[in-house]
């Protein structure tokens, strides 16, 4: 047993001294640290919606569900300021998102962005 701990002493201090070598290696190159990617809305100061819109072709403001006509009355009566950002369904063929957002178009008299989730 005395023999096995001994032969595997320096490896394990190998493997310790690689690991806080690579561990340090930020530190040591300077690099800054990586800060998380501000998102920009349409018009500076203009309040933002998040719409989606499931594969059941359901919709939800803020995530909350809404049919269609009370999405349209709140984003009537949030007037030109409004940026409505529209988070569709990756279920949602590309035909059926055109026609969700020609709806939101009509819809808003702000800025309408179009975020796709991916990885």
């Amino acid at each position: 047993m005395k023999l096995l701990l001994v032969a595997l002493t320096p490896t394990a201090l190998g493997l310790l001294a690689v690991l806080a070598a690579v561990g340090l290696l930020p530190f040591m190159t300077g690099l800054p640290h990586p800060q998380p990617l501000q998102r920009k809305s349409g018009v500076p100061g203009s309040p933002n919606v998040v719409v989606a819109r499931n594969a059941a072709g359901r919709w939800f403001a803020d995530g909350v569900a809404v049919d269609d006509q009370t999405l349209e009355r709140r984003l009537s009566a949030r007037g030109d300021s409004l940026t409505v950002r529209f988070l569709p369904s990756d279920r949602l063929s590309t035909a059926e998102v055109s026609t969700s957002l020609a709806w939101l178009r009509r819809r808003t008299k702000g800025s309408l962005q179009l975020e796709l989730m991916g990885g």
